[in-house]
């Protein structure tokens, strides 16, 4: 089948492409800002996003790139009969603390749902929840505790909270979703395990992983408001399209610390 991914540049987007052309499937790329005409496709993915990272602070970048982009795309699309159009939007909706970046992904959602029930088009969002594997950005927390690792180095730490999902049973759903999206049309679905675990056990589960010591210091400067004890992924309707991860925490840590270590040499 023939695909189109916008966003395929980034940490899931890229992995996604890697699962799809194992599949067999045809994949076209679409980067940021990219030209673009689509006269033929069986599913669209758009993962394009800005806003969720710490240096992403351009308030404009975020609301074209989470809303404008999307909702043209939808545009450009909307008389092409393809199987599937698969938004992907953020956990954070459903936090009780909301920033410009999750409310533009909220109102992605809502446009979504508006175009699939206007227009009989089969669209849903997915709802990422804290995706980790190989190949996330140094800056993230896993990459950032396998750096810290035996250097002497103390790393700032603080008690948040997170569903973690390895990103290959991430991408396992996102084919779940793919290959049942007759049954979840116009839904917002959650992917994540249904479990919580705070930083503070993830750190400890790398450390006995890797068998090197870390020294942390707990400053709550680095604390954010919405890492709280909600955020954690209803896997009823994920589950339901018989979908469940294959890895536990400790096997995705583990593979992800082996990838590093074969990486640096």
């Amino acid at each position: 089948m023939k695909m189109k991914v916008f966003g395929s540049q980034g940490f899931i987007g890229s992995h996604l492409v890697k699962y799809l052309l194992k599949l067999g499937h045809t994949v076209e790329e679409i980067h940021h800002n990219d030209q673009y005409e689509i006269k033929e496709a069986d599913f669209i993915f758009y993962l394009a996003s800005y806003g969720n990272h710490y240096h992403q602070n351009d308030k404009y970048q975020t609301i074209k790139a989470n809303i404008i982009d999307l909702y043209n795309l939808l545009k450009a699309t909307r008389d092409l009969n393809y199987k599937g159009f698969i938004h992907f939007s953020t956990s954070s909706v459903t936090l009780p603390v909301q920033t410009l970046y999750s409310d533009s992904k909220f109102v992605a959602e809502l446009i979504c749902k508006r175009y699939s029930r206007k227009y009989k088009k089969p669209i849903v969002s997915i709802r990422p929840y804290s995706v980790f594997g190989e190949g996330e950005a140094p800056f993230r927390f896993i990459p950032t505790i396998i750096n810290y690792l035996g250097t002497g180095k103390v790393m700032k730490i603080t008690e948040g909270y997170h569903d973690w999902i390895y990103v290959s049973d991430f991408v396992d759903a996102v084919i779940a979703i793919m290959n049942n999206i007759n049954k979840v049309v116009g839904k917002c679905i959650s992917i994540g395990t249904g479990i919580q675990t705070s930083n503070l056990v993830v750190l400890r589960k790398m450390i006995d992983i890797s068998c090197k010591p870390l020294q942390t210091k707990f400053d709550t400067s680095v604390a954010r408001s919405y890492d709280n004890n909600n955020w954690v992924a209803d896997t009823t309707i994920i589950k339901s399209l018989g979908w469940k991860p294959k890895y536990t925490l400790e096997e995705g840590l583990r593979r992800v610390y082996e990838y590093s270590r074969k990486k640096d040499n």
